[in-house]
C-alpha cells in the first residue's frame, strides 16, 4: 500500500455546501485557519483542509476569511450534509437511479477525507 499524498484543498463545490460555524464563535487561532473550524485541533500540512472563502460579518463590516479544517471533520461535516440533503432530495432517494449533483459532490466530498 502506498502512502497517499495530502490533498491540501477539497473539491470547492463540496465544501461550499458545508455548514460551518459562525465568524464570531471561533476564537482567532480558528479564524486564522491555525486550528480546525469545528473541533479546534492543531492543523499540520498533512491534516488541513482549505474550506474555500467566506463572507461574514466582523466588527460591523464585511470580511472574506479562509477557514480550514481537519480531514476528519470535513468528513463528518459532509456526512452531516448528505444526511440532511438526501432526506429532502427524491433523486438521491431513488434506488434505481443516480444521485443529483449536490449528492454525488457530497459523497465524494465525504470519501475522499476518511476519519
Amino acid at each position: 500500500m502506498t502512502a497517499r499524498t495530502p490533498d491540501r484543498t477539497a473539491p470547492m463545490e463540496g465544501v461550499a455546501l458545508l455548514v460551518i460555524p459562525r465568524l464570531g464563535t471561533l476564537s482567532e487561532r480558528q479564524v486564522r485557519g491555525i486550528t480546525c473550524v469545528w473541533d479546534a485541533a492543531l492543523l499540520t500540512p498533512c491534516n488541513a483542509v482549505s474550506l474555500g472563502p467566506r463572507r461574514a460579518s466582523r466588527a460591523g463590516e464585511r470580511v472574506t476569511w479562509y477557514p480550514r479544517g481537519c480531514r476528519s471533520c470535513v468528513a463528518v461535516a459532509a456526512l452531516m450534509r448528505l444526511t440532511i440533503h438526501v432526506r429532502a432530495c427524491p433523486n438521491c432517494q431513488r434506488e434505481d437511479g443516480d444521485p443529483c449533483d449536490t449528492g454525488r459532490v457530497l459523497n465524494q466530498l465525504f470519501r475522499e477525507y476518511p476519519r
